[in-house]
């Protein structure tokens, strides 16, 4: 909800009137539909080319209609969660929620005319195709080389299915489009395992079905779950909090997916390069997490791949401060899929418990600081401005570390792993 409002307030900044925004779902709509014209044309089949101009002439007078009749922000949002905005979460719940969220978000914007039928208030959209139940963090390895031409067509059939669910209205017609949904991922199983897939991954693919509310996939695939080939441009989230003692079953897959795994990692370290993974070049990712891996053990595979595989451009490390009741030391992490070099600096803060939450965006314009991002090292991250770093580098160099002294051997105390009884 919070990259939605932003990026309707970004649209009304560049497109005032909705004129840009309107010619552009007319022309990203009459495509592929002239196509379908065209193709009719070519095989002299009557009832189909006028079907199919009844349909492009129904769809741009429904465009013209969302935009006309209802306030300004409502063709924004709409077209916005249609084409740009897609969400995944392990629990079905979250969806709902979600849709419910995205729901609400429309109707407040829609004009009400009693003197219509339901009050002109206009069906809200389908979003089973937008907020999928998944397993994020685990990948299907599937072999893209595999896929023939026909494989393509039907899965270019299959994404315009989608997208005409997302508008259907009538339960008829969402029926009609489900079970073309239902016969195309079938038909595209088939055809890979004729062209060499293994059919256990074929049919997991062709059994995965958005409409079924009640359950989660255990796998993501963004291309055959969204369309989405190239990776996304902004990655947000809030990585669950899992200890790895509760995760013993998932090891064998994270040890084979993840450069950043280790057998003792919480399960949060993985939602970040699985995030980077997602990405497009030069995409953004944004998270808020626990600071627990700037300086544990378990975090040092996931320090050095940060600090070599992308831009870090904001570093907030809240400590102690209690920010979130589902998180323990919170921090916030952006960053980029590039490369950084050796000049990158990056904008830094650790927040005092003395400053008021509420002044967050004043407090961190005012007291955020430059560092090095080459000073954050894979041992161990910390938050210091140059003079500091400078200051430490001294001390480091004129003594000697007390690991040195005894040997890298420390300790301590008593421990246990019987962490029920704590």
């Amino acid at each position: 909800m919070g990259v939605l409002q932003k990026m309707v307030h970004i649209l009304s900044k560049l497109d005032r009137h909705n004129e840009r925004w309107r010619n552009q779902q007319k022309e990203k709509l009459i495509a592929p539909l002239q196509e379908d014209i065209q193709l009719a044309e070519k095989i002299s089949y009557e009832e189909a080319r006028d079907k199919a101009i009844k349909e492009l002439h129904d769809r741009l007078a429904q465009i013209e209609d969302d935009f006309a009749n209802n306030e300004q922000d409502y063709p924004r949002k709409l077209f916005l969660i249609e084409n740009c905005i897609f969400g995944v979460d392990i629990q079905p719940i979250a969806l709902q929620i979600a849709k419910l969220r995205c729901f609400i978000s429309l109707i407040v914007e829609q004009k009400v005319d009693d003197s219509q039928p339901n009050r002109g208030i206009l069906p809200l959209p389908n979003l089973e195709t937008k907020f999928v139940a998944a397993n994020s963090l685990i990948s299907l390895p599937i072999q893209r080389s595999l896929r023939s031409p026909a494989v393509e067509a039907l899965e270019k059939e299959l994404q315009e299915v989608r997208q005409k669910h997302f508008t259907a209205r009538s339960k008829g017609t969402k029926d009609k489009y489900r079970q073309r949904d239902e016969e195309l991922r079938n038909a595209i199983g088939d055809l890979l395992k004729e062209t060499g897939l293994e059919a256990a991954l074929a049919d997991t693919l062709a059994s995965w079905n958005p409409y079924n509310q009640n359950t989660s996939a255990d796998f993501f695939d963004p291309e055959w779950m969204f369309g989405i080939k190239d990776g996304f441009d902004i990655a947000i989230g809030n990585p669950p909090y899992v200890r790895q003692e509760q995760i013993k079953a998932l090891k064998p897959f994270l040890s084979k997916q993840y450069d950043c795994y280790t057998g003792v990692a919480d399960l949060f370290v993985y939602f970040f390069e699985r995030g980077y993974q997602l990405l497009n070049s030069g995409g953004v990712l944004s998270y808020i997490c626990s600071n627990k891996y700037f300086r544990s053990g378990y975090g040092e595979k996931l320090r050095d791949f940060l600090g070599k595989n992308t831009t870090i451009q904001q570093l907030v490390d809240f400590g102690d401060t209690d920010v979130f009741t589902a998180i323990a030391y919170p921090s916030i992490i952006l960053f980029s899929k590039e490369k950084a070099n050796q000049n990158t600096q990056l904008k830094a803060l650790s927040w005092q418990q003395t400053e008021s939450l509420n002044n967050f965006p004043t407090v961190f314009n005012t007291q955020n600081f430059l560092m090095p991002q080459s000073a954050l090292k894979a041992d161990g991250w910390r938050l210091e401005n140059t003079q500091v770093l400078d200051l430490l580098a001294k001390l480091r160099n004129a003594g000697k570390p007390l690991g040195e002294y005894v040997n890298g051997k420390f300790y301590r105390g008593i421990t246990t792993g019987f962490n029920e009884a704590l």
